[in-house]
């Protein structure tokens, strides 16, 4: 496997040398007056040395091999991504990490269906800048409720559904008092305990009236608060 190494062109510099000034020794690049260990960066033969060894790494932001520049792979120095020595503009996942325009990707971006946050993918629910629900990444399938919201196949559910015994209406976890299929809604949960809905607000129409129990009509007879009630409705006298 090859060794990574950063070097920075402030401290090093790179000196190309003729031939004559330089030998190789053992496979090491010596001094050919001296017989010494060439030190710091060389460039000898169009190959890269450091300190009398052949070179890889990266070195003036570039990718070395065996003392070449590597053009066929991605890599990553400083916060910078390039490829075959060049900068990357376009958008590439690399090592699972999103960058865009060489850097590592900011804010939510799709790509390949997959939903990165800060150019990584977001473990558990997460909204998009297009309004699409994912979870884990990937697009959220079936039903699911974010923020008093419901969506369905990732997208917000427009219709009047009741889902986890919630009612929600255009989307939206439903407000006040709601009948739906003959329950009685508040606040978007069956209604608690005992309690009258009238569907005309009308509070002298008495016959309107319709007596619930945890969000169900309550069924058979009755006595509540003196008055008797068959299947939920009132008898008057």
């Amino acid at each position: 496997m090859m060794t990574l190494a950063l070097a920075s062109a402030l401290t090093f510099s790179t000196l190309t040398v003729d031939a004559a000034s330089y030998k190789l020794s053992s496979n090491k690049l010596v001094n050919a007056q001296t017989g010494k260990t060439a030190k710091g960066y060389i460039t000898y033969n169009k190959k890269l040395y450091k300190n009398g060894k052949i070179f890889s790494g990266i070195y003036s932001d570039k990718l070395y091999k065996n003392g070449k520049v590597d053009k066929k792979n991605y890599y990553v120095t400083g916060s910078t991504l390039y490829k075959n020595g060049r900068i990357v503009y376009s958008l590439v996942l690399y090592n699972g990490v999103l960058y865009n325009s060489s850097m590592r990707a900011v804010g939510k971006i799709v790509y390949d269906n997959k939903l990165y946050v800060n150019g990584k993918i977001k473990e558990g629910i997460v909204l998009s800048s297009n309004k699409q629900l994912y979870e884990n990444g990937v697009l959220k399938k079936g039903f699911a409720i974010y923020k008093n919201r419901i969506y369905f196949d990732g997208l917000l559910y427009g219709d009047t559904v009741v889902f986890n015994s919630q009612l929600f209406i255009e989307g939206d976890l439903a407000e006040g008092l709601k009948v739906y299929d003959d329950h009685l809604f508040l606040d978007g949960k069956l209604a608690p305990g005992y309690m009258l809905y009238n569907p005309t607000g009308d509070p002298e129409n008495f016959e309107a009236e319709v007596l619930y129990y945890k969000g169900f009509i309550v069924k058979g007879e009755f006595v509540y608060e003196g008055m008797t009630y068959i299947d939920g409705k009132i008898v008057l006298p």
